[in-house]
């Protein structure tokens, strides 16, 4: 009394059909993937040009914490050990974990110093860009108080760095 179980006819995909099924996400794939690509580039580049920024306002924190002026120096891979060896790196600036194919470019004159009273000395503009890009993102510290502003960077990579090629991007 049991009921016969017959195969369904028709179910499933030839293989001229499956062929092309894989064909077609093939090519979605790939139409793709230039364009996630830019998106990661892009992620990079402000993901360091707000990494620098976050890390000078820790520095700034350091300083005012402990009350003793602290250093760092702009490198093309963010900031390193100041210059100077008598002047406190600050530990916080140290920490960043640069994105290899981002390269950051700099005007900042030596060292840059973090005060007890919170205040950065040194002024200048860092630039970072991705070699698959021709976008590029940057970084103002102006003085006398060591005020920062993020911006994309829309000077001519032949010539020199300069903040007024630095736009203001509510983006960043």
């Amino acid at each position: 009394m049991g009921m016969a179980v017959r195969p369904l006819q028709g179910a499933g995909m030839t293989v001229p059909e499956l062929v092309m099924v894989l064909a077609l996400i093939g090519v979605l794939v790939g139409l793709g993937f230039p364009a996630g690509l830019g998106l990661h580039h892009r992620a990079q580049l402000r993901g360091t040009i707000r990494r620098l920024a976050l890390q000078l306002e820790q520095a700034r924190r350091e300083a005012l914490g402990s009350g003793e002026p602290c250093g760092m120096s702009a490198m093309q891979t963010g900031w390193g050990r100041p210059a100077n060896p008598d002047l406190r790196p600050c530990r916080m600036a140290l920490a960043l974990e640069s994105t290899a194919a981002v390269v950051v470019e700099s005007n900042l004159p030596g060292d840059l110093i973090a005060t007890p009273n919170g205040l950065l000395l040194g002024a200048g503009t860092m630039v970072a860009s991705h070699p698959q890009m021709e976008e590029q993102w940057c970084l103002v510290v102006s003085i006398p108080l060591g005020t920062t502003r993020l911006g994309r960077y829309v000077g001519a990579s032949d010539q020199s760095i300069k903040a007024k090629h630095c736009r203001p991007d509510a983006a960043i």
